[in-house]
């Protein structure tokens, strides 16, 4: 499993990783096959993906999927997405893949990077202001947080991204490429 803070590279590592190894990559594939299990438009729960980050109540996550489906249904969707992608060899991406995977035979690797040479990177990537790019990387990061926090805070003991126990390996891409 690869899990990534936003412009770590996280995603180009990713795919050398798979393309290294001649595995497949699971990236939002994990997401269109999890809302596809649980009865959800895919494209509307992708809409929905970063607004998991709130707490979103059964009720209003089942209004705004504009189906049955709630909250823990998906996350049921997920833990069974996750668990049959693991049943080949793969890189996992994302998705909270580290924590549902972490009694089985797993590689599990996050991928970090300081908050200005992540925001300098998309900064460049983009063509955006540097504190724009510098709040972007800050938000996106904190909704990857939130959402993995509140879709498995039930589940499992400790899991934050910055928990260290949660990986096997963290590489900070501060000072080196992809």
């Amino acid at each position: 499993t690869l899990s990534r803070d936003y412009g770590a590279n996280g995603d180009e590592i990713a795919a050398l990783l798979a393309q290294q190894l001649s595995v497949p990559l699971h990236n939002r594939e994990i997401l269109e096959l999890a809302a596809e299990k649980a009865g959800v438009d895919p494209l509307r729960l992708a809409e929905l993906d970063d607004y998991r980050s709130s707490s979103v109540s059964n009720f209003i996550f089942s209004a705004l999927t504009g189906s049955g489906c709630n909250l823990e249904t998906y996350r049921r969707a997920l833990f069974e997405t996750v668990i049959e992608l693991a049943q080949t060899d793969g890189v996992l991406v994302g998705r909270g893949a580290h924590l549902i995977l972490s009694g089985k035979r797993t590689f599990r690797v996050r991928i970090v990077g300081s908050r200005m040479i992540c925001a300098k990177r998309i900064a460049e990537e983009m063509g955006l202001p540097l504190d724009a790019a510098e709040r972007k990387v800050y938000e996106i990061n904190n909704k990857r947080h939130k959402s993995v926090e509140n879709l498995f805070k039930d589940s499992y003991e400790h899991c934050s991204l910055n928990y260290a126990k949660n990986f096997d390996l963290i590489i900070n891409t501060d000072r080196i490429s992809a």
